[in-house]
């Protein structure tokens, strides 16, 4: 799933936040889960790095929802 350099959309986003989501709640109703962090078995599985995975579900956390990226204009008019 990495896209080095490039941004990720938002059907992507909304996959990592859906996967942390589980995972948290597998955490919280299991005694026993094979790790400790969420973010990072996620970041582990999608093969994308953990501060990934904590901007996106910040992103979620601030508007309640991800976002298409905008397109960023460069170079002159």
């Amino acid at each position: 799933m990495s896209s080095q350099g490039k941004a990720y959309t938002k059907e992507q986003k909304e996959f990592i936040v859906r996967l942390k989501q589980s995972y948290d709640k597998e955490r919280a109703v299991q005694a026993s889960v094979s790790t400790c962090s969420p973010a990072g078995r996620v970041a582990k599985g999608l093969q994308v790095s953990l501060s990934t995975v904590k901007a996106v579900m910040a992103e979620y956390h601030h508007w309640g929802s991800v976002e298409t990226p905008s397109a960023v204009v460069r170079g002159k008019p």
